[in-house]
């Protein structure tokens, strides 16, 4: 991306988007309209959650690019480009093609301005133009923080799928996991075909079942299954099972992902789309997927990366290192607004490290050192605080040992992008 498209998208970045009667909505409808792109021309498998949604969405694209199935995926946010975001077949889109296209569509703004857009209306706005303009049936589709309070809530996806849900960006979408449960699964709309839901919080899980009434739903541990037995998968569906597939992740937590990406593979099938199930499940043999408990090694450091940023997220991470034996001496952690700190911490404190906690780079979202201080205090933490994260990966990050990069998504992609040169993948 160029210095122009970045100054265009950044424009946008800390604008007050306003869901006063869905004005968001309407915004989003007047983009689309401006542009001529018309989702309802496309196939679109929706994906809302607090938990695991990223890679469910990356894990059903892998399957689809391994049995030759083009598609479109979008995801959010990126890790070390914005042309991570808008892919096809597993491919971002190349940076000329994304300036050219970010171009055209700052053009048309600057003779047809519409008030109230934000970044999100953006991104949602470039990735439908470029699909429509390629020519794309077939969208993968990664919400961003809601369902009915997010721009996304004009689509009306084939296939819808819910994910894990927790208390996380309650200050946007509700207080109570009922009101979480709720604006998440309005994304299901009268025309889906099919609702697939992995959540197993069990008053999210009776929200959503009690709000969907004519869309048929097919739930994790009641209509399909998954098990681990070393690092292999076992799955049974309603049309196909699975018996020890080999998976790279090592990770425990992403056993219910690939289950629920299996289970959408079978409902598209069910909905028309020809896939060949033996290619698209051999892509679960290799897959693996940035921040996501990923293994790196460099200059005598074993590294871990994992963005998992809500308490939930970060207690599976724990779980799966108990169980990979992996014990870091040092995690490096950043915090943010809008998920309770108390719970994140307490989550991590079994990891017996020390932390270097690096302040967030958004400001507006930042939580204040005195709070982080009495939090890691309290649960007995050797910590030290970095306002900079840049003088910290130059000068503090460990030069050996096993360390731990989490919290942020944010961190974990700046991080890794940092290393990416000279490192040897360990997951091989």
């Amino acid at each position: 991306m160029n210095a122009t498209s970045y100054t265009f998208l950044s424009s946008f970045y800390n604008k007050f988007t306003d869901r006063t009667d869905q004005r968001h909505l309407q915004t989003m409808q007047e983009l689309l309209d401006l542009f001529s792109v018309d989702p309802s021309t496309m196939s679109i498998v929706q994906i809302a959650g607090s938990c695991g949604k990223g890679s469910t969405a990356h894990y059903i694209s892998a399957m689809l690019t391994a049995a030759n199935v083009s598609h479109g995926l979008f995801t959010g946010p990126h890790l070390e480009a914005y042309e991570e975001r808008i892919q096809i077949n597993g491919t971002p889109i190349a940076s000329e093609d994304f300036d050219a296209l970010l171009l055209r569509i700052k053009t048309k703004l600057d003779e047809h301005p519409i008030e109230n857009a934000g970044h999100m209306h953006m991104m949602i706005l470039a990735a439908l133009f470029w699909y429509s303009e390629q020519g794309l049936s077939l969208i993968i589709f990664e919400n961003g923080v809601g369902g009915r309070s997010d721009p996304s809530n004009i689509l009306e996806p084939t296939i819808a799928v819910l994910t894990e849900m927790t208390l996380d960006h309650a200050d946007l979408l509700g207080g109570t996991i009922q009101d979480i449960a709720n604006d998440k699964a309005a994304i299901v709309k009268p025309c889906t075909k099919q609702l697939i839901m992995s959540i197993e919080n069990k008053a999210a899980q009776t929200t959503v079942v009690n709000s969907i009434k004519r869309v048929p739903i097919t739930q994790l541990n009641s209509d399909f299954f998954v098990h681990w037995e070393g690092d292999q998968l076992h799955y049974k569906g309603l049309s196909h099972s699975i018996k020890g597939l080999p998976m790279i992740s090592a990770a425990l937590y992403q056993k219910n992902n690939a289950a629920t990406a299996l289970a959408v593979i079978e409902a598209l099938q069910v909905n028309g789309v020809s896939i060949n199930w033996p290619k698209a499940t051999s892509a679960l043999e290799w897959t693996t997927i940035p921040c996501r408990y990923e293994k790196l090694a460099r200059d005598g450091k074993d590294i871990l990366i994992d963005g998992a940023h809500n308490p939930f997220e970060l207690q599976a991470l724990v779980a799966a290192m108990q169980a990979d034996s992996f014990m870091p001496e040092r995690v490096v952690v950043s915090f943010t607004s809008g998920r309770s700190l108390h719970d994140m911490i307490q989550s991590l404190s079994p990891i017996n490290a020390t932390f270097d906690v690096i302040a967030s780079p958004f400001v507006e979202r930042r939580i204040s050192l005195q709070m982080i201080s009495t939090e890691l205090d309290a649960a007995n933490i050797s910590w030290t605080y970095y306002e900079d994260i840049d003088d910290y990966v130059t000068h503090h990050l460990p030069t050996s040992g096993k360390i731990l990069i989490t919290g942020s998504l944010y961190l974990a992609g700046y991080i890794r992008k940092t290393l990416a040169q000279s490192v040897e993948t360990l997951n091989n």
